[in-house]
């Protein structure tokens, strides 16, 4: 598939230590998991029917959902990370962010670009995010 650049990925934070810095902003480790770094692509819906569906899905998990990173695949192309459409039974607008089309784990500097790129929304700030 072909993304535009203005395509939206979204990207769940748990309340898991180390994905949130003491100045508030994300860390670089939120980008970085060797199977692959799971996002959503906005696709077709409204970015509120996204927050809702990653709150449905997160919310009740170990550590929870904190909030949402969101990249574009500009910010993706930028920081030379390959965007992988990878949909599943349970959700179609499953992507992941790999090193190369050959290659899964981003390098630290992909990690960093990514987390220096993202805008976080903490979903406690979400007001409405019911569809």
């Amino acid at each position: 598939m072909q993304f535009n650049d203005n395509e939206l990925f979204f990207r769940m934070v748990s309340h898991y230590p180390n994905l949130i810095k003491s100045d508030g902003s994300i860390s670089s480790a939120l980008f970085k998991n060797p199977n692959g770094c799971s996002v959503d692509r906005k696709g077709d819906r409204k970015v509120n029917a996204v927050y809702a569906s990653l709150i449905d899905r997160f919310g009740k998990t170990q550590y929870g959902i904190k909030g949402v990173a969101e990249l574009t695949y500009r910010d993706c192309k930028d920081g030379n990370v390959y965007v992988k459409e990878a949909p599943s039974l349970t959700n179609e607008y499953h992507c992941e962010l790999h090193k190369s089309e050959s290659e899964i784990l981003l390098t630290s500097a992909q990690a960093r670009y990514l987390a220096m790129h993202c805008k976080y929304n903490c979903v406690l700030s979400i007001i409405d995010y019911k569809v």
